[in-house]
Order: structure tokens, then sequence, then C-alpha cells
């Protein structure tokens, strides 16, 4: 035990996390019956062939105990050109819920930890999210020194984005994979960082930065055991959707608080909505405000009143996706208006204009 209270490097046992686990492989020659396997020799074309028999190379051999005078090994079917192969194995290796992996805040170190059991590994995950919890609010309250809106802040696993429902990934493996990401909430910005951020420079120029008052929180995925949840972010060039995932549940509701809240203020601040748009071939200007609802102006220096509407009037709302609003009003005042860009900002703020009145009036569950 060290007395020092100087900083000690302290480096675990090591051991095999992997030792006689489970593992999965998605193709393993001979699993279905008796095969040739090629081995190609150097650069040249020549090859040497030989048989494999079912569970002779089993991917349980790749974590049990080896030996020098019985060796054992996975082997996948042959990888040579014009003899039967798979495009791609994959090896999955369950730890069954023993291990804990921990990033540094630069995100270029990281280290997975392995408990002897599922009841150690979530005594430690629960001791060690409670400290980082509580670092991390107080980093807050220290980096609000340099921004003053900064309303939440923490990390958050992200599978890649899609844009206008296209992924950003053209791989099917990377659109399962979860990375690391570090968010923060402003008055205004929903903001992703590649790292933490060291410095009031670093807070200031964020990797990506959406909206708050376009921004809409969607759900929480496909399965609710999960703490997942995405975020669709409008933008002049169409809907980025975030997949994202939190530690717990509670820091999803924690996240979710945040964005909620955040986008009811920017409502509130902004309070006004001004645009360009045509209506039956027209030039007008398009008017949405936080309590006086819909007012559309004729272009030009009079700026005549064509028609306005109260919010209470509004019956339904929808868009094309790609420069047509429509409004419908009831009575058969269905207006169809041209917005000459993409209508999918003004459909979030104008829905986030709802949002913020309905929750006001406390009808909200």
């Amino acid at each position: 035990m060290h007395t020092s209270r100087l900083l000690q490097r302290c480096i675990p046992e090591f051991g095999n996390a992997a030792f006689n686990l489970f593992m999965e492989a998605t193709n393993t020659c001979g699993d279905e019956g008796e095969i040739e396997y090629c081995i190609q020799t150097g650069v040249s074309s020549q090859k040497s062939c030989e048989l494999c028999y079912p569970d002779e190379h089993s991917a349980r051999f790749l974590t049990d105990f080896h030996s020098q005078d019985e060796p054992t090994w996975w082997q996948s079917e042959t990888m040579l050109e014009g003899i039967q192969y798979p495009s791609q194995v994959n090896l999955t290796l369950n730890l069954e819920g023993r291990t804990l992996e921990l990033h540094s805040p630069d995100a270029v170190h990281s280290c997975v930890l392995r408990a002897t059991d599922p009841a150690e590994a979530a005594a430690w995950f629960n001791t060690l999210h409670s400290a980082l919890a509580a670092l991390t609010t107080a980093a807050l309250h220290e980096a609000a020194r340099a921004i003053p809106d900064l309303r939440h802040i923490g990390w958050l696993l992200r599978r890649p984005k899609f844009e206008n429902n296209l992924s950003s990934s053209d791989s099917s493996e990377e659109l399962d994979r979860w990375n690391s990401v570090f968010a923060a909430v402003t008055d205004s910005e929903f903001r992703l960082y590649e790292s933490a951020p060291w410095s009031g420079e670093a807070w200031r120029t964020p990797a990506e930065a959406y909206a708050l008052i376009a921004t809409r929180l969607v759900g929480s995925g496909r399965r609710a055991e999960l703490p997942e949840f995405s975020i669709r972010c409008a933008t002049a060039e169409g809907v980025i959707t975030h997949r994202l995932r939190a530690e717990t549940h509670r820091d999803l509701a924690a996240w979710a608080k945040s964005l909620v809240n955040g986008g009811h203020a920017s409502a509130v601040t902004q309070r006004e909505l001004v645009c360009r748009c045509a209506w039956k071939g027209r030039p007008a200007q398009l008017v949405i405000h936080y309590e006086n609802g819909f007012t559309l102006l004729e272009a030009g220096t009079g700026c005549r009143t064509l028609w306005r509407y109260g919010f209470d009037r509004l019956k339904n709302s929808s868009d094309d996706g790609h420069r047509a609003l429509y409004l419908d009003f009831g009575d058969e005042n269905n207006i169809e208006l041209d917005l000459e860009g993409n209508p999918k900002p003004i459909v979030f703020i104008l829905h986030n204009f709802l949002s913020a009145k309905i929750h006001r009036l406390g009808l909200y569950a």
C-alpha cells in the first residue's frame, strides 16, 4: 500500500479476459461437413490442400487453454480465389456483462476492465459512474465561466448519422458501430465535439452544431430497455438524424429534458420567424409569431396583409421535403406555400412553437 500522497501508476495483473468464453464465428471450416481447404504458398500459384472435418477447428478453440503439445485453432474456409470462400468472416466474443470500457477525455486512449462476475462489474460501473457524474457537474460549472449559456454536457455513444434518410456510412458494419462523442446543450444549440473541450476556444468551436429551435427529440429507439434516443435536426440541406445512447436511463432522461426545455426556451426567445415565399404565384412574406400565429404579407414596401390565422385554427401541417409547405386551417382553407428552399427548418420551428405553447399551458403528459 502506498502511503505517499503522490500519484502512483497502478498496473493490474494481466489475465486472459476471453478464457473459456463463448466465441461465435460466421464461418468455420468443416461446419457443413468434410471440406477441402487450400493454403496459397508465397506469391506463386502453387497451393497446398488438405481436408478439414466437423468440429476440428471450432471457434471454441479460440478461447480454450493453449497447449504446445496438443495445439488447437479455429479456421475458416479457404479464402483462395477459385475455391469456395466467404466474402467476410465475423468473430464475436460475448464477455457476459463482466467488462467495463473506459475512454480518455481526448478520445485517444481506452482500456477494457473485466470483473469476476456481472455483479462485481455492475458495482464498479455504478461507483465509477457516480464519481464521473460528480466530476461532470463540476466541469459544467467551470466551463460555464467561459460559455455562460452552457446547460448540459457529457459523453454519448453515436451511430453514423442519417442525412435525408441516407446513412453517412456505406458499410453495414459501420451502421451498427457505436462511437464515443462529447455533447453539450446550450441555450440555443446542440453541440458535438470529437473530444472533451479543454479551453474556452475549444468550447466555442464544436465539430457540429445544430439550432435547438429546429431540433426534435423523436424517441428512445426500438429497444426500450436500452437508454437510446434519436434527435432530428433540420438544416437548409435537409434533416440530419442522430442515433444516440446514454450510459443509464437517468442520463437519458437528463438529456431529453435539456433538449426539450432548450427547444422550448429557444422558441420563447425567438418569438417570430420571417421567411420569403410565394403564394398562388405571388411573392410574399410568411410571418409565424409565437403568440399571434400566421400572417402572410404581400412582398414590397406596402406589406399588405393577405391573410392571418391564429394557431387555434391550424388543423394540420405538412411538406413535400423539397420546397412546399402545406397548412390546413379548416373550412377548405388549405394553403400551399412555395418556400423557395427546403421547408424542414420552418416545419421544425413551427412544431417547437406549438410544443412550447402546449407545455406552457400544462397540456403534457
